[in-house]
């Protein structure tokens, strides 16, 4: 039989596995079209699903006949798994050449009988060949899920076969720790000498695999959230040794291999517990992580989403900036843009009704909302970790109504909260607006750093996130100007964080993509 499978997707034919089996009731499938895991296009071989067996083969094209001409022998003897496959193709054929299945009262072989008798004439009937033929969306979704599970196992035997060869490949023990010279990655622990990722929290460097898997794991840190997993080996584990002074955990695996069991048991037994990370020269002398600066450490985990290191925009000539700040509870936009002295106006949430629009394209328009990381300033609850999804889907309506209402031009916006969100919600705000965040914190040497995420088609440079985030502004009343350098002191360490990154958002802007019209 000549086939050609994308043409030919949906016709019920029948096939088997070998000359000598028994014909099959069957429906060709192609590869590309259903994005097959298992099987490849191959000159002289098509794909088909049995019917009655729920499962999909690729034969020779030899073994696969028309089923028109093939009907008398393939509905002989039938019974089982073959006779509810041929019933499903019968019921499939009725939709395509659109006939109907008399009802049968009697055994279910009537069926059978009515369809050998009338099908060959109804199946000469002409049938428009461009058409794609119909396939029911129960055999469909069978199709995808007998294919997804292919996919499981596949990944599934490929991740073990990468487990056995790994573990083929040598380990280093404990005890050659001070000879390897870091030659080893901290979390598989499998010699290495080209690493070239270094471990964020200690002295030491990961593997690709081990860096990948353990992102969400590294950045908990910056959020200033308790570890779900260990901070060594990046990984989730059931049993975890928390630290009584920051928010790293530990798993008893790690903790024996760098120290030993009689240190474990000891750490098992304190029940207040420093952990090496919080120490800068460790009291005990058996252990092999060594920590590296608490700044070093956020520094790494910076680096995980990094603002550009080169500006390569053109700038706007502008003479305005008109700013639709969405809910901006601390009046901190109009703060910031009064200190860096650049002509603005705020404009109202009617505007995206189309009110009073103005299509000047001497003012820039920018969409901005930043969510406070405190959670109540003067009792008044400003953050809600559970509320973050909200307030960005408001503002993704918003921006999209300011993009709908003017076309073409370049609308500039960012979102911003603090880095606390869960990792699913920045991945779905991620999805959603088709770009990576941007995260950045104080340089101070406390892990409790307000960290920050900044999604943003504004050029934010690296080296101007430095400029501020190293001043420690905590303070509550805004420094008459944001550049200047303020020292920390106690009367005035309420300084919502926010505002120096809605500064950072608002001057870069300024700075990157627009310049003012003389």
């Amino acid at each position: 039989m000549i086939i050609n499978a994308e043409k030919q997707q949906g016709q019920i034919v029948w096939a088997k596995i070998s000359k000598k089996s028994k014909l099959w009731a069957a429906m060709i499938i192609s590869t590309k079209k259903m994005n097959l895991a298992y099987f490849e296009d191959q000159p002289g071989k098509t794909c088909v699903w049995w019917f009655g067996n729920d499962t999909m083969s690729q034969l020779r094209n030899n073994l696969i006949f028309e089923f028109k001409s093939e009907i008398k022998n393939g509905m002989s003897n039938l019974c089982g798994q073959r006779e509810e496959g041929v019933k499903q193709a019968i019921k499939i054929l009725s939709l395509q050449f659109n006939f109907e299945i008399p009802k049968c009262n009697d055994r279910s072989i009537n069926q059978i009988n009515w369809a050998l008798l009338n099908l060959p004439f109804i199946m000469k009937g002409t049938r428009n060949k461009n058409k794609e033929l119909v396939i029911p969306d129960n055999f469909l979704n069978k199709i995808i899920m007998t294919n997804n599970n292919i996919k499981r196992l596949i990944e599934e035997n490929k991740k073990k076969d990468d487990e056995s060869s790994r573990e083929e490949i040598r380990k280093v023990e404990s005890s050659d720790i001070s000879k390897m010279k870091n030659q080893y990655c901290m979390a598989c622990r499998i010699i290495s000498d080209e690493l070239e990722i270094k471990h964020p929290i200690f002295n030491g460097f990961l593997c690709n695999d081990c860096f990948t898997k353990g992102k969400d794991i590294i950045i908990s840190i910056a959020k200033d959230n308790a570890n779900d997993g260990c901070c060594v080996c990046l990984t989730q584990k059931h049993t975890l040794v928390l630290c009584s002074f920051c928010i790293r955990a530990y798993c008893n695996e790690c903790l024996e291999f760098y120290c030993d069991k009689k240190v474990l048991a000891k750490i098992l037994a304190d029940k207040t517990w420093k952990c090496f990370a919080c120490l800068n020269t460790t009291i005990l002398k058996t252990c092999r992580l060594v920590p590296r600066k608490t700044v070093d450490q956020l520094k790494n985990i910076y680096n995980l989403y990094p603002a550009s290191t080169e500006n390569n925009c053109i700038k706007e000539e502008i003479q305005e900036i008109h700013v639709l700040n969405y809910k901006d509870i601390q009046n901190n936009v109009p703060k910031a843009l009064k200190n860096l002295e650049f002509p603005f106006k705020i404009l109202e949430i009617s505007y995206v009704n189309g009110d009073m629009l103005d299509n000047n394209k001497r003012n820039a328009k920018l969409v901005i909302q930043y969510y406070p990381n405190r959670e109540n300033y003067n009792e008044d609850k400003f953050f809600d970790m559970n509320d973050c999804m909200k307030k960005f889907f408001s503002f993704l309506q918003i921006k999209n109504k300011m993009e709908a209402l003017h076309g073409d031009r370049t609308i500039f916006w960012a979102f911003e909260t603090s880095a606390a969100i869960k990792v699913s919600e920045q991945k779905i705000i991620s999805r959603f607006i088709q770009t990576q965040p941007i995260i950045f914190g104080t340089n101070i040497d406390d892990v409790r750093q307000r960290s920050r995420f900044i999604w943003t088609n504004i050029t934010i440079l690296k080296d101007d996130i430095e400029e501020y985030t190293g001043q420690q502004i905590y303070l509550h009343q805004l420094p008459k100007y944001a550049g200047k350098r303020v020292k920390y002191n106690e009367d005035h360490k309420d300084m919502p964080w926010c505002y120096t990154s809605v500064h950072i958002i608002l001057s870069n802007f300024i700075k990157n993509n627009v310049h003012r019209c003389k």
